[in-house]
């Protein structure tokens, strides 16, 4: 059981089954139910739950949801290049956001391929060619419905 793989389930462990009170009872109950998801459930199914989860900034929960808030599409269309952006969303969706400020999106992409570059997901040269390519938001807010944004 790797540290992220046990970070992912004890956040979906926190986000889907307990309360929001900070006690030490409550860490010791998230800690058991963490350990008991990672011997029942794959690590590809607790990271597609907490994915389908988590919040992505501007009032969107779940990957399918902000995957249609950010590009327009489904998540299974979109590019290596929206896809890192997006993860590089995770840890401060609003901060982070390209909505705040258009080069955040490109930064933060940029460090996901960096990380799957080093961990031997994907090769420099795949990496480079998917931070070059520009990348076009939706603003998918009511008073800008149908504008992008590059």
């Amino acid at each position: 059981m790797s540290d992220n793989s046990l970070q992912f389930t004890w956040q979906l462990v926190k986000n889907t089954f307990l309360k929001n009170e900070r006690t030490f009872w409550r860490k010791i109950l998230e800690m058991v139910l963490a350990l008991a998801l990672e011997r029942t459930m794959s690590k590809q199914r607790i990271l597609s739950s907490y994915v389908s989860k988590i919040y992505w900034g501007h009032g969107i929960n779940g990957i399918e949801s902000a995957s249609k808030f950010y590009f327009g599409k489904h998540p299974s269309q979109l590019s290596l290049a929206e896809s890192a952006m997006l993860a590089g969303l995770i840890p401060a969706p609003e901060h982070r956001s390209p909505l705040r400020d258009r080069s955040s999106g490109k930064t933060f992409q940029a460090r996901v391929l960096k990380r799957m570059v080093k961990y031997g997901f994907l090769d420099i040269k795949m990496a480079l060619l998917t931070v070059r390519q520009p990348l076009y938001v939706r603003l998918r807010r009511p008073e800008h419905a149908d504008e992008l944004s590059d």
